[in-house]
């Protein structure tokens, strides 16, 4: 870690960049300029707060693309900035040569390390965008960022170690976020074979049809195969729908009752409307998104609450309902919106109950093991943002020198 009485410095970017430009885009009605194209396009959208994976970067364009464009090649190594739309005031790094369009700004420097500006950028992000300027399609231009004012470490060599520590923490986060990636690809395979095949008594998931037919029945209604001692049934054979209602008049008092709307938690009450488990899904507004709940909980009337009929399993229903398309029974042009009355004619393939457990369980497991990557992804995300605030701002004990 870095010792203490280290020398900074204020500077300018224009004054510490060998140059800053942007880039262009080649017509996109002329083939010529991007058919076989050779050379790495990057788009704005690549511009995310990252090492720009190659892989990633999949546009190409031309020698006559660039030679007749306002796109200019940029260097490997160099820190890039988005200057307008949604990724306005995010960095990317470049470490391949490439061209970008016009609202990549590019930071070509030998004076610092290219990645320590980077991370700064990161670190300053707030006082980035205050410089935005414009309308609707808001933006920095050239001329702006440019007077943009940072403190350098002065040492490159203490700039190589900040940016060491800051790289190993991305190594981590970037392995954990493909780690979750991976986990939940396993879900999405795992819950397909779940719903359609189910498990034995001996809970192993049951042999496909191809290779055990006689433990499968055709169903007409869905239109497929089906395991032989599944049932076809409606939602409301399996779940009664309970409508939410508005939670202002309720009592004053310890609000400790979690209140649903289709985003989820949006705040907290002193009294129940219901209680778990129950499965919760969208009236109007996210009606592809639900919520498994156990214990007391208010829900509001754009979101549902559906409560299990008989013995069947609410958080079987909560995986079946996830998987289920449900923008499929929208019923507006505008905001997306439904009613019990059309939900409750889907039909289910529906097993034992028993079963219904197994197969939650297998499910959890999955979720537990994403559940965990993802707190330890936050964990890691948190110790960066404090290392960069600690070590991109000169101590109170900095030397701060002139050049």
């Amino acid at each position: 870690m870095l010792q203490s009485k280290t020398q900074w410095k204020k500077k300018k970017l224009k004054d510490i960049c060998d140059d800053i430009f942007a880039g262009g885009t080649p017509s996109t009605n002329i083939s010529s300029y991007w058919e076989n194209g050779q050379i790495i396009w990057i788009p704005s959208g690549l511009i995310q707060d990252c090492v720009i994976d190659k892989n990633n970067a999949v546009h190409r364009i031309t020698e006559l693309g660039l030679a007749r464009s306002s796109a200019k090649i940029i260097k490997e190594n160099t820190t890039l900035l988005a200057m307008t739309g949604a990724t306005c005031g995010k960095t990317a790094f470049l470490t391949f040569p490439a061209a970008a369009n016009q609202s990549v700004m590019a930071f070509e420097t030998s004076e610092i390390n290219p990645k320590f500006l980077y991370y700064l950028f990161q670190e300053n992000k707030e006082y980035i965008l205050k410089f935005q300027a414009g309308g609707a399609q808001a933006g920095i231009n050239k001329s702006t960022c440019s007077n943009f004012e940072f403190y350098f470490l002065k040492d490159k060599e203490k700039q190589n170690q900040i940016v060491n520590i800051l790289s190993t923490c991305d190594k981590v986060i970037e392995k954990t976020e493909k780690t979750i990636e991976k986990y939940k690809q396993i879900k999405a395979g795992m819950m397909q074979d779940l719903f359609t095949r189910g498990v034995d008594a001996n809970g192993k998931l049951r042999p496909t049809y191809e290779q055990s037919p006689n433990l499968y029945k055709y169903s007409e209604e869905l239109d497929r195969y089906i395991p032989r001692d599944w049932y076809i049934k409606r939602l409301d054979e399996i779940a009664v729908i309970l409508s939410g209602k508005d939670y202002k008049g309720n009592p004053k008092g310890n609000c400790n009752i979690p209140i649903y709307g289709t985003g989820g938690i949006m705040g907290y009450t002193t009294i129940p409307l219901y209680s778990g488990p129950a499965v919760l899904t969208g009236r109007k507004g996210s009606i592809n998104t639900p919520y498994y709940v156990e214990g007391d909980f208010w829900n509001v009337d754009t979101i549902f609450c559906m409560k299990m009929l008989d013995d069947n399993d609410a958080l079987w229903f909560y995986y079946q309902i996830y998987i289920t398309d449900m923008i499929k029974y929208n019923e507006a042009t505008g905001v997306p919106s439904t009613t019990s009355k059309t939900l409750n004619k889907i039909l289910f393939a529906v097993p034992q109950p028993s079963e219904q457990i197994k197969i939650a369980q297998y499910i959890v497991k999955i979720d537990e093991k994403i559940e965990a990557e993802e707190q330890y992804l936050n964990k890691y995300k948190q110790i960066k943002q404090g290392l960069m605030k600690r070590l991109l701002t000169p101590p109170a004990d900095a030397e701060i020198v002139e050049e």
